[in-house]
């Protein structure tokens, strides 16, 4: 009975860990979907948060573009006004200059046009791909959090029904429990009345066994006793009858006395034996008492054990109280995540609020921003106009030009760092928000360790005790065993003692009386002993009870808790996916508003386009501009590096002057003659550098002539240019009309104007004349007094030939009529009129080309030495 007792409630804790341990994994199942459930909200909130914020910064954006462009057209107006004034100083001269270099400029605007317009478009891909992949993200966290939602609801369903299943299991289990334990108090108030009676029936035992034994020994002593008296009345009854008879009966009683010595022998034999089956019953109750010690010893270690299980129920009720803590720490963390949930759903419909009036405030902007675009791109387009006719009076001013290019440039950086921050920061809220979620995920595990860690103590503790109480049986077990085998061990002493001689033990009664008091004190006192141990385990099967009872409490509080918190979970799942479907549809009419912003922004980003490409044509222009501007610089550097080269000479000239007059100086006692002759070098010197300088003054004078004379030869080929269309319109004309006779009177006035304007020392003059004559088809005696032909003679008799005028130039001194010299010419060799023309046009075109290069560095050279606004037209 006791081990079938002590195997049923092993199996009973057994089962009831086992089912603490799934009760506690389904708990912390449900504590993971729900802390999973409530960061994706989070994450979900934070998302449309960064949605929200960055559509601010949209609009942000847009509005400061719209302030820059405001701020943009104010300064071109700027500009044109102190264009305006600067362009007053300005000379004529800067037209005929611009037409050779209109031509680059505008290729190199085009081209820088197509470049920015370029880069343009891969901004804007990247900004619609961004765009696109926010809104790819939005709809993936959607589509998962309705997933999630479907998969958390079924599993709580799922939940819902195996811990209904895993209830009533329980309860039924906790019923079988209770019997059992009702069961072992029973079996455990037998076994005690058992003991009680077993030990009364041992202590009457032990007395009666000793005064049967004592009474039998008295017994014999007495009849041994009897028989000795006899023999001694016998013996003297027969000295007294007779001595002559003794004679006779001498030798019978002699026979008679031997026989009673042998006897007398043989009984103090016996009563040796006796004595020593005593000696040995002595030794045996010597035994008896070392086992009693030993009974002592065994009683004090099972009240120190019984100490010990005092303690540990002790620290078992305390843990308890830990749970009930724990246990209140939890529901009012519940209660704080319950109005942490009320407060979402009031912040999500604030939220919602916030949006709607965005939304209405964004349209009533856009619609504002769309109306104040259409009227500003009107005023764009005229203002753009105005720049087209005054794009070259904006060459004055290189440096206000790039200024605001640099500033244009260093807006786009701005606006284009500000998105890469803004992305960033993106990053790093989501990096902080799974760091967040990680560290509250982190938090909840330990705590539901630290309750399992508190339950798992309890149940050890339970374990202890009833390992404690198992242990206590087998001690009561042993000790019955033990009482057993005394009782063994005394019947034989008994049947040892009945046996000896109870002369002698009549000495010893009174100590084995003394000693049968005390053994019964003992015994008293053991007896007391082990009621207050039965008292004292009475005490703590009512405290194992107890906290029994405790455990069952909190556990059916945990599972009503468990139900309640199942119960609001779902309450507020469902308000959850309600709110989810608000959200899904306001998030849709956030989209058609997106989108019909999007296509207000494309409107007027088309027109913002159109203005930012014109401001990349007068941008590119400006570069153009700052770039002369900059190779005039270069010039100007050039001739002050010169100048600085002209001054270190000079410098280095008087430091070693210095430093050989120092020389001198030392050196004076001994060398006068050398002095003389540094001083005489010192003068040669001086006089080189006046000769230097006044070398810098003509190279400057002639530079200055220089520059003046590529003015002349950009004026003249700009004319010739001209005169070349005229001459070309002539020939048409002339191939055209099949009358020979006729005269093109414009053709003829530009000749004699180009003739007139061109200087004295020009080859063209010569072959202008020749045109002249060849169209108006003048005579010998016509191209002779023209100056194209004369006699070889020389003199005025007209016996000489006649011969061709050519042209000699002698540097650039002017040519007169005298120095052409005459060159044979038959009249059969002589070319027509479009022979020559042809002629003519070919020479101009080798002439342009290699001048070009040469006009160039002229006009380099002439911007060098000339400022902007103080130039002077030629003479």
């Amino acid at each position: 009975m006791l081990e079938a007792n002590g195997d049923t409630p092993q199996g009973t804790n057994d089962a009831i860990q086992q089912l603490n341990q799934q009760l506690e994994s389904m708990r912390e199942e449900r504590e993971r979907e729900r802390q999973d459930y409530e960061a994706q909200q989070q994450a979900y909130e934070a998302k449309l948060k960064e949605s929200s914020e960055n559509f601010d910064k949209a609009v942000k954006h847009l509005r400061e573009t719209v302030t820059s462009n405001r701020k943009l057209s104010a300064r071109i107006k700027e500009l044109e006004e102190k264009q305006t004034e600067t362009a007053t100083g300005t000379n004529a001269q800067t037209s005929s200059d611009s037409t050779s270099t209109d031509t680059k400029d505008g290729e190199a605007v085009l081209k820088r046009v197509h470049d920015l317009e370029a880069e343009l478009k891969a901004e804007r891909e990247q900004n619609s791909t961004l765009i696109q992949s926010l809104r790819d993200q939005l709809s993936e966290l959607s589509t998962s959090t309705d997933a999630k939602d479907k998969e958390a609801s079924l599993r709580a369903h799922s939940l819902e029904a195996e811990l209904k299943a895993e209830r009533e299991q329980n309860s039924a289990l906790i019923q079988s429990l209770k019997d059992q334990l009702s069961e072992l108090t029973k079996s455990s108030t037998t076994l005690q009345e058992q003991l009680e009676r077993q030990q009364k029936n041992d202590s009457n035992e032990d007395t009666s066994v000793q005064l049967e034994t004592t009474k039998d020994e008295l017994e014999q002593a007495k009849g041994e006793i009897a028989q000795l008296k006899e023999l001694n009345a016998k013996l003297v009854d027969k000295s007294k009858e007779g001595q002559p008879s003794s004679l006779v009966h001498d030798q019978a009683s002699s026979s008679e006395l031997e026989k009673e010595l042998t006897d007398a022998k043989s009984t103090i034999v016996n009563l040796e034996a006796r004595l020593a089956n005593g000696s040995e019953h002595v030794s045996e109750i010597s035994a008896l008492k070392a086992n009693q010690k030993e009974l002592q010893d065994t009683i004090a270690s099972v009240r120190e054990e019984l100490t010990f299980a005092n303690t540990k129920h002790n620290e078992a009720q305390a843990e308890l109280f830990n749970s009930k803590e724990i246990n209140a720490t939890l529901t009012n963390k519940e209660a704080s995540l319950n109005a942490s949930i009320t407060e979402l759903g009031s912040q999500l419909s604030a939220l919602k609020l916030a949006e709607a009036e965005g939304i209405r405030k964004l349209t009533e902007q856009f619609e504002q921003e769309k109306n104040a675009l259409l009227a500003s791109r009107d005023h764009l387009l005229l203002e753009i106009q105005e720049l087209k006719d005054k794009h070259e009076q904006e060459r004055s001013q290189p440096t206000q030009s790039a200024e605001e290019i640099k500033e244009l440039k260093e807006q786009y950086e701005q606006e284009r760092s500000l998105l890469l921050a803004a992305q960033s920061s993106l990053q790093q809220e989501l990096d902080s928000l799974k760091a967040q979620y990680n560290e509250d995920r982190l938090g909840s595990e330990a705590l539901l360790k630290e309750r399992d860690s508190v339950i798992q103590g309890l149940e050890d503790t339970v374990a202890s005790k009833e390992q404690s109480l198992n242990t206590l049986r087998q001690d009561l077990q042993t000790v019955t065993n033990d009482r057993n085998n005394l009782q063994s061990q005394h019947q034989t002493l008994v049947e040892r003692v009945k046996s000896g001689i109870a002369s002698k033990l009549q000495e010893r009664e009174n100590s084995f009386r003394q000693q049968v008091d005390q053994l019964t004190a003992h015994n008293n006192s053991y007896l007391q002993t082990i009621d207050q141990l039965k008292e004292e385990l009475m005490a703590s099967h009512e405290h194992y009870e107890k906290t029994s009872r405790e455990l069952e409490h909190l556990r059916r509080r945990l599972v009503d808790i468990q139900e309640e918190a199942a119960g609001e979970v779902v309450e507020k799942e469902n308000i959850i996916q309600d709110l989810q479907a608000r959200l899904h549809r306001e998030e849709r009419e956030r989209e058609d508003w997106e989108t019909m912003a999007g296509e207000q922004r494309a409107s007027k980003d088309q027109a913002i386009m159109a203005m930012r490409a014109m401001e990349r044509e007068r941008d590119a222009a400006r570069v153009e501009r700052e770039s002369l501007r900059q190779e005039l610089d270069r010039q100007i550097q050039i001739h002050q590096n010169l100048e600085t080269v002209m001054e270190e000479f000079q410098s280095s000239q008087e430091s070693t002057i210095q430093f050989e007059v120092e020389n001198l100086q030392r050196k004076l006692s001994a060398t006068k003659a050398s002095l003389d002759e540094f001083q005489s070098r010192a003068l040669s010197a001086e006089e080189r550098l006046g000769q230097m300088t006044l070398d810098v003054e003509r190279v400057r004078q002639l530079e200055r002539e220089v520059m003046e004379k590529n003015v002349l030869i950009g004026t003249l080929r700009h004319e010739a240019v001209i005169q070349r269309e005229q001459l070309a319109q002539a020939v048409r004309r002339q191939r055209d009309e099949s009358n020979q006779n006729n005269v093109d009177i414009p053709l003829i006035s530009n000749l004699f104007l180009s003739f007139l304007a061109i200087p004295r020392g020009d080859q063209r003059r010569f072959e202008i004349l020749q045109l002249i004559a060849g169209v108006l088809k003048f005579t010998d005696e016509q191209r002779e007094q023209a100056g194209l032909i004369r006699r070889a003679g020389g003199g005025s008799g007209g016996g000489g030939s006649l011969g061709v005028m050519t042209p000699t130039t002698n540097g650039s001194r002017s040519p007169s009529m005298e120095q052409m010299r005459p060159h044979p010419e038959p009249r059969e060799v002589r070319e027509g009129i479009f022979d020559m023309w042809a002629s003519f046009l070919i020479r101009e075109s080798n002439v342009n080309a290699a001048s070009s290069s040469n006009n160039n560095n002229n006009n380099n050279n002439n911007n060098n030495n000339n400022n902007p606004g103080s130039r002077n037209p030629p003479q």
